[in-house]
């Protein structure tokens, strides 16, 4: 019985794969890129702005106010 178990242990070992699996999470950023910031005082009115926000039509209005990351591109 212990030579059957030794048997289904290796053969078990060697039925596994060894390489490693990769799991990409999440969005991948490219740091190699220049990427463009607002200034401060910019970031921090859009932020006390949608924090006054209520309802998500005023939340939608208000990106539709914002430029597009084409738009930004140029």
């Amino acid at each position: 019985m212990k030579k059957v178990f030794t048997i289904a242990a290796f053969a078990g070992l060697m039925a596994c794969n060894n390489e490693p699996e990769v799991h990409i999470m999440g969005t991948q950023h490219d740091f190699t890129q220049v990427t463009k910031f607002v200034p401060d005082s910019v970031f921090l009115n859009n932020q006390a702005y949608i924090d006054s926000l209520t309802t998500v039509t005023e939340l939608l209005e208000h990106l539709e106010t914002l430029p597009s990351n084409e738009e930004l591109s140029n």
